[in-house]
C-alpha cells in the first residue's frame, strides 16, 4: 500500500484565491512571446514588453515591466524565470504570474511597487522540448570547442535508436566512472571511492562517433548554462559555464537590465536551489574589516520567515558556482531569493517494517533522481525509459543499455501538474511584492529659536517589511542610499546640518530616522525623501 504525498492534487484547497487561463501547456518560444504580447495589447496602461537582448541561438529575450505611474520611481521586484536549460515549468509559472498581476483586485499593489519579469531567460535550450527528436543541451546555442580540438560542436547527441527522444547510453566499461545505483538499478551513480565504491560503467548521452576520432559525443551543440555564467564564484574549468564570466549574450543582457533599473530593490530566480527554507549565511570579504552585513543578515531572516508559509517546493542544496541568484546580492548588491517552481513530490512507501518505511522516505527526499524515479513510475511511467540493450557499431562487442529520464522529465511536472505550479508560485511572488519598502514622512516640524533661526526636523519610517536598501548594494554602488533632500526658499541659509542627508546604512522594517537642520530666513521649504529602491515621498515646511 502507498501513502502518497502529492502536493499537485492539495494546492487547488490550500490556495484558491487564483484563477488562471486554460488549458495548461508548455510554451515553445513563439507561443510564449504571443502570449506576453495578447496580456499586454489587453492591458497596455499597465504591461509594457521590452526586448533586452538576444539568446546566442537568436531567440528574442523579454522582460514585461508592469506598474503604473512613474515606474522607475518605484521600489521594484524582478523575477527571473527559465534559468536553467531543463526548466519549462518556471516559464509557465513567470507568465501566469504576469496575468495575475493585471487583475483589478491588485490596482493598489501596483500604485507603489513595480514588477518586472524575464520569463525565460534561456530559449535556446527551450526548443528541444518542442523537437522532433526531443532532446535536451547543457546550455544556450553557443558555438563551443569543447574538446579542443579545433572543430566546434561536431560530435553531439543523436537518437540512434529511433524512439523520439534523446537519452543516455551505459556501457560497461571497468575504467568508467559510473555504477549502477544499490538502492535502485534503474539509475546510475558516481562510484564514491572514498567508501570503496568500484566504477564499473561510462555513462553518457546518446549517440554515435560522428567525428570519427574515437570518442562519442565529446562535443556537443552549444554548451553555456546561463546560470554558470556569473561573476560570482564563478569556475572556469566547469563544462557549462562558458569560457569566461559574462561570456554569453542572455548573461550580459540581463546585467545590463539589472543595473540600469537601479529601483530593483528584490530579485527572486527561479533556481534549483532555494535559500527561503534554509537562509544564506551572508559571508563577504568586508567582513575582515569589520563590516559584517549584518543588516542585510537580519533582514534575509527576517523574510524568509514570512515567505516560508508561501513555499511549497524546497531544493536544500549548494548554491551553484555562478549563479544568478548569488551574483544578484553579492555583486548586484539587491535582496535575492530563489527557489525551484517544482519537483517531484516525495512518494512515503508503507511497509511492515517501521525502519524500511523510514530509510526510503529519506532517499526519496534526499535525492532528487531517486525522488523524481518513485513519482514518475507510479503517476507517469513513459518518462523513465527502461535500460535496454543496443547493438552500438562504435563499441562492438561491448555492453551497451540505452534508457534514462525523458528529455526534461527531471525537472518537469506534466502538464496537467502546471495548475499548481501557477498557484504556488503566484502566492510566493504576490507576497514578496507586498512586503517592498514603504516610507511614511510626517509633516515636518518647525521650531523658532529666535532671531528668524528655525529647526527643521523631518522624520522618515518605513512601514513596509523590505528594508529601503542593502549594504552590499551600497558596497557594489549598485543601488542609491536613502537621502532627505530639502530646497529652501530664496533668502535662506543652512546654518548648521546639511541641505541634503544620506542615510548610508538600510532602514530596516519599523524603524525611523531625522534629517535635522537649522536654517535663517523666513520662507517654505520643500523636502523629496527616497530613493528609487524604496520610492519617494514630498513633503513641504514652512518657517514663519
Amino acid at each position: 500500500m502507498h501513502l502518497i504525498l502529492l502536493f499537485s492534487s492539495i494546492i487547488f484547497v490550500l490556495f484558491p484565491t487564483f484563477s488562471f487561463s486554460q488549458p495548461y501547456k508548455y510554451l515553445s518560444n513563439s507561443e510564449l512571446e504571443s502570449s506576453l504580447k495578447e496580456i499586454a495589447s489587453g492591458h497596455s496602461a499597465t504591461v509594457v514588453i521590452k526586448e533586452i537582448g538576444k539568446s546566442a541561438g537568436g531567440h528574442t529575450l523579454h522582460a514585461v515591466e508592469i506598474g503604473t505611474g512613474e515606474k522607475n520611481e518605484k521600489p521594484a521586484l524582478l523575477v527571473i524565470a527559465g534559468v536553467e536549460p531543463d526548466d519549462l515549468a518556471s516559464t509557465v509559472a513567470a507568465t501566469e504570474f504576469i496575468r495575475s498581476l493585471t487583475a483589478d483586485s491588485l490596482k493598489s499593489l501596483l500604485e507603489r511597487v513595480t514588477v518586472y519579469i524575464i520569463p525565460r531567460l534561456s530559449p535556446d535550450a527551450a526548443d528541444g522540448y518542442f523537437s522532433t527528436p526531443k532532446f535536451s543541451l547543457q546550455g544556450n546555442a553557443q558555438a563551443d570547442d569543447a574538446d579542443r580540438d579545433g572543430a566546434i560542436d561536431e560530435d553531439g547527441a543523436q537518437d540512434i535508436n529511433n524512439d523520439g527522444q534523446v537519452t543516455s547510453m551505459r556501457i560497461i566499461d571497468p575504467s568508467g566512472e559510473w555504477m549502477i545505483n544499490p538502492d535502485d538499478s534503474s539509475l546510475m551513480k558516481k562510484a564514491d571511492k572514498r567508501k570503496g565504491e568500484v566504477g564499473q560503467y561510462r555513462l553518457i548521452s546518446e549517440g554515435k562517433d560522428d567525428d570519427r576520432d574515437g570518442k562519442v559525443n565529446e562535443d556537443e551543440v552549444g554548451g553555456t548554462n546561463i546560470n554558470r555564467n556569473f561573476t560570482f564564484k564563478y569556475k572556469p574549468y566547469q563544462t557549462d559555464g562558458g569560457e569566461y564570466p559574462f561570456s554569453s549574450p542572455e548573461a550580459r543582457a540581463l546585467g545590463e537590465f539589472l543595473f540600469t533599473h537601479n529601483n530593483i530593490l528584490t530579485v527572486f530566480t527561479f533556481e534549483y536551489h532555494d535559500n527561503i527554507s534554509e537562509t544564506w549565511k551572508i559571508s563577504t570579504p568586508e567582513q575582515q574589516s569589520g563590516n559584517n552585513f549584518a543588516s542585510d543578515s537580519a533582514s534575509y531572516s527576517q523574510i524568509a520567515s514570512i515567505l516560508k508559509k508561501h513555499l511549497r517546493f524546497t531544493a536544500k542544496s549548494e548554491p551553484p558556482s555562478g549563479d544568478i541568484a548569488q551574483w544578484a546580492y553579492y555583486h548586484g548588491g539587491r535582496i535575492s531569493y530563489c527557489a525551484p517552481a517544482w519537483i517531484h513530490p516525495a512518494i512515503v512507501i508503507d511497509t511492515s517494517k517501521e525502519t524500511s518505511k523510514k530509510a526510503d522516505e529519506k532517499k526519496s527526499s534526499i535525492d532528487p533522481e531517486m525522488r523524481a524515479l518513485k513519482w514518475i513510475q507510479k503517476f507517469t511511467p513513459a518518462n523513465f525509459i527502461p535500460w535496454k540493450r543496443y547493438e552500438h557499431p562504435d563499441f562492438s562487442g561491448m555492453n551497451v543499455e540505452i534508457g534514462g529520464f525523458a528529455p526534461f522529465a527531471l525537472r518537469n511536472p506534466p502538464p496537467d501538474s502546471l495548475g499548481s505550479v501557477a498557484i504556488t508560485s503566484n502566492n510566493l511572488l504576490q507576497r514578496l511584492a507586498e512586503m517592498m519598502p514603504i516610507l511614511s514622512v510626517i509633516p515636518p516640524k518647525v521650531e523658532s529659536i529666535g532671531n528668524d533661526v528655525f529647526r527643521i526636523t523631518v522624520s522618515i519610517s518605513n512601514t513596509g517589511i523590505f528594508p529601503t536598501h542593502t549594504i552590499a548594494g551600497r558596497q557594489v554602488k549598485g543601488i542609491r542610499p536613502l537621502q532627505s533632500k530639502a530646497e529652501i526658499a530664496p533668502g535662506q541659509k543652512v546654518l548648521s546640518g546639511r541641505a541634503i542627508q544620506l542615510f548610508p546604512d538600510p532602514l530596516v522594517s519599523g524603524a525611523t530616522v531625522q534629517h535635522i537642520f537649522l536654517v535663517s530666513g523666513r520662507g517654505d521649504i520643500r523636502f523629496t525623501v527616497g530613493c528609487p529602491t524604496a520610492g519617494f515621498v514630498k513633503v513641504s515646511a514652512s518657517a514663519k
